[in-house]
């Protein structure tokens, strides 16, 4: 049979009026002097005039033509019927009247050669319309396009083509609009057609076209309210697969977050958020961004805490503080956005393998794991439950960009990757081997070697993402003291969990992890963690025969959680010795991040245990879910709650003197042997000698002073050096040797007597200027791509649902 290049589909129903003023003639002779093949099928719907026997006479004589007859059922199911009918590369259907007419066909078929999937027409001069006509018509396009389909211009032109496998697939697909009435009305199938489009990822191409209006009957004032409310219950109906368990999982988190939404302050172990927090807010007043150095804390001498802690949740922070929020308010949002997010991604990616109910178990389990509980609730550990939070987005897109091999992926993997980085960098560590093992385990399963360079790429640019945090934390490690962070309390052998503490002890502390079997902190996985963990077995031998590997990765989770559980047992000891870069995780038993994150997914499963019973498996989740709530909420509460505390209590007194100085020794710079006892006298002094200092300004990266000296004296800035910082005296560069001062490393300038003007100004170090502009590069084409995708401007194909 010969290959046809065209389908042209034109639906019928009393059109003999239109017959008779030859507007298939038109048809034929555009069609004659095409040099590609071509059919056309003429779809008779039910029509009560003369129609079909016009239709029946013309397609005798007519080479080309077909005619389908069929039952009057509206133009949808005319069109449908005449789309499955088509044989040609290029299905393209058009209204009988030819108000759009054929020919215009010619520059649809030149956008498909460059790669389109889809190709419509856009009425750029409706003539013989009246105002009102053209009014509601803008106005029908506008909703349409803030309701459902933002960037089509024009969807109801009825002149659309298709690649053949593209039509027959979206047609088949049409369930909300392919019922419409039998009166005339004609619905909102196009819309609905065009957004099952977009949600694919076809490459949908909009042309001007030619249009004449043609006077075919006379339309119901009801018609343009009753494709409103078409275009409602479309966006209504596509929305209720996530909508409701996303809803829901935002109610049910509720009372892990209730507590802290109450005002006032509450203690916790590591209390430093407020004063990170303020850090940032001064940074950003300063104009010092990315945030490196703080003027205030290190006991007021100084301190380069983001050149080491990473400071996402601290950026996101910022955004609140801008939009006026106290320092204790922004805290208190970033708590409660970290529990949310968490089971959000965990639904997203959870609802990927076990469906909407699944998901829902599997967020829930992750948002009230009770280690979740420990790290906000009782540590306050801010930068490691957002790293949580994210890692669940991270399987997600790797998983995404193997199965479907599409560039359009490498951004989220990029993504979210950076954010666990900018969260909490020694997480990382823990959390790597267990990504590569699943991205290792998709690329065996669906064999996608091209899927390595996506992910060579994703890789690198998430690198890049955080290189401006990242680089300076390897390459200036060496001018803070980092070997604090292993030594005395924090040495990771005092610090692994009993068997006991993991699966069976329930009992609850806000107190330290402590050396020996008995610790005052909670270390247990949750007893339906890991029940709902073993039951995932089960369901995996459900699946052995029909889905096998769907059983193995189910496995292979399993594995995942027990070997981190492992790692958080004394037995695992000779792994955190052969690693010595594991240690600086302090705590073995903070690989519970990774068997909550495992144990959780796991969860969701059992509803595949349900599957062929719907209404068990919607009330099962619901009890399983409120059983799990109410089995875990009490852990998600403070030890005590301050009610009347506001920032100013934050910022004064023994309050600020310990945000100051707590935690001060982790990035001491190297050149102060020991973190200083006393906070400094005042912001500059005089040493040696005899002088007057006047401070004419200081901020996180300038300081100028106005010293005048009587005798030969030594000037000290009381503020730690590190290197960025320069100094001069009358405009001209000094060097400062800060082992002149052996008790802490600050500055000192030896000066005659005269009148000075001495700037000390915190600059860029080579590695954080080379950091900071790959950055800025990453992150320039990161949000041009995103907005790209976003845009639907990138050329994306077909994406299959898993």
């Amino acid at each position: 049979m010969e290959k046809i290049r065209l389908s042209v589909v034109i639906p019928a129903y009393n059109e003999s009026k239109n017959f008779r003023c030859g507007v298939l003639n038109g048809v034929v002779e555009f069609l004659k002097l095409r040099k590609y093949t071509w059919e056309v099928i003429l779809v008779n719907d039910g029509s009560t005039d003369e129609t079909l026997k016009l239709l029946k006479e013309f397609v005798s004589c007519h080479y080309g033509f077909r005619l389908v007859d069929m039952v009057h059922g509206g133009k949808v199911a005319a069109v449908t019927s005449g789309v499955l009918e088509a044989r040609g590369e290029i299905v393209v259907f058009s209204d009988f009247d030819q108000s759009t007419p054929l020919s215009e066909v010619e520059n649809f078929l030149l956008e498909f050669n460059k790669g389109a999937e889809l190709v419509i027409g856009r009425r750029v001069e409706k003539s013989g319309w009246s105002l009102f006509q053209k009014l509601r018509s803008k106005t029908f396009n506008f909703l349409v396009q803030l309701i459902i389909l933002p960037g089509i211009n024009d969807t109801q032109c009825g002149f659309k083509a298709f690649k053949n496998s593209v039509a027959k697939e979206l047609f088949k697909k049409l369930s909300i609009t392919k019922h419409t009435a039998k009166d005339g009305y004609k619905g909102a199938f196009d819309v609905e057609l065009l957004y099952l489009a977009k949600r694919r990822g076809y490459k949908i191409v909009q042309l001007p076209v030619v249009w004449s209006y043609v006077k075919s009957g006379i339309l119901s004032p009801l018609e343009p309210i009753k494709m409103l409310l078409d275009i409602i219950h479309l966006r209504l109906a596509y929305l209720n697969r996530h909508v409701i368990p996303v809803v829901l999982l935002l109610l049910l988190s509720v009372p892990a977050w209730i507590q802290t939404a109450k005002g006032g302050y509450f203690p916790m172990h590591d209390d430093l958020q407020f004063g990170r927090q303020v850090v940032m807010d001064k940074c950003f007043a300063d104009k010092q961004i990315p945030c490196r150095w703080s003027k205030d804390l290190g006991y007021g001498y100084g301190y380069p805490l983001f050149n080491y802690y990473p400071p996402f949740p601290y950026y996101l922070g910022q955004m609140f503080r801008s939009a006026d929020l106290s320092y204790i308010d922004v805290i208190k949002v970033l708590v409660v956005l970290s529990l949310i997010i968490s089971g959000l991604l965990m639904y997203l990616f959870a609802q990927v393998f076990w469906g909407k109910w699944g998901g829902l178990i599997s967020g829930a389990l992750y948002i009230y794991a009770p280690y979740h509980a420990v790290d906000i609730y009782v540590r306050g550990a801010m930068n490691e439950a957002w790293a949580i939070a994210f890692f669940p987005g991270v399987f997600w897109a790797l998983y995404r960009l193997i199965e479907r091999n599409k560039w359009k992926y490498v951004l989220p993997v990029a993504a979210f990757s950076s954010l666990v980085m900018l969260s909490h960098n020694l997480m990382l560590m823990l959390f790597v081997p267990a990504a590569f093992v699943w991205a290792l385990f998709w690329l065996v399963k669906f064999r996608s070697v091209k899927a390595l360079p996506k992910l060579v790429v994703s890789g690198s640019w998430s690198l890049g993402l955080a290189a401006f945090f990242s680089l300076p934390v390897i390459f200036e490690q060496k001018y803070a003291h980092v070997e604090t962070l292993t030594a005395g309390y924090f040495n990771y052998l005092a610090h692994f969990a009993t068997l006991k503490e993991l699966f069976i002890d329930r009992n609850w502390g806000y107190g330290n992890s402590i050396y020996g079997p008995v610790d005052y902190i909670s270390f247990q996985i949750g007893y339906i963690h890991w029940g709902l963990a073993l039951v995932s077995l089960i369901v995996a031998l459900v699946f052995a025969r029909k889905k096998l590997y769907k059983s193995l990765f189910i496995v292979l989770m399993f594995a995942i959680s027990l070997f981190y559980a492992f790692l958080a047992h004394e037995k695992s000891s000779f792994l955190w010795s052969a690693a010595p870069q594991l240690q600086y995780l302090q705590f073995p038993w903070r690989t519970l991040s990774i068997v909550i994150f495992g144990t959780s997914f796991l969860g969701g499963s059992i509803v595949i245990l349900g599957e062929k019973l719907i209404k068990f498996r919607v009330i099962g989740t619901l009890i399983l879910i409120l059983v799990t709530v109410a089995f875990y909420k009490d852990y998600f509460r403070w030890k005590d709650f301050w009610p009347n505390f506001k920032d100013q209590d934050k910022l004064a007194g023994e309050q600020w003197k310990l945000q100051t100085t707590n935690g001060i020794f982790d990035y001491l710079p190297v050149w102060a042997p020991f973190p200083p006892v006393n906070p400094p006298n005042g912001d500059a002094e005089i040493i040696d000698g005899e002088g007057q200092i006047t401070t004419l300004f200081k901020n996180s990266v300038k300081q100028e002073y106005e010293v005048k000296v009587k005798k030969e004296a030594r000037f000290q800035i009381n503020t730690f050096y590190f290197p960025g910082w320069e100094y001069t005296v009358d405009g001209r560069e000094v060097l400062v040797n800060p082992k002149d001062d052996q008790e802490l490393g600050r500055p000192r300038i030896q000066l005659s007597s005269g009148n000075y003007k001495i700037v000390a100004l915190f600059k860029k170090t080579s590695v954080r200027y080379i950091s900071d502009i790959v950055s800025v590069v990453s992150w320039s084409i990161f949000l041009v791509c995103a907005f790209l995708s976003a845009s639907n401007i990138n050329f994306l194909k077909r994406e299959k649902s898993p």
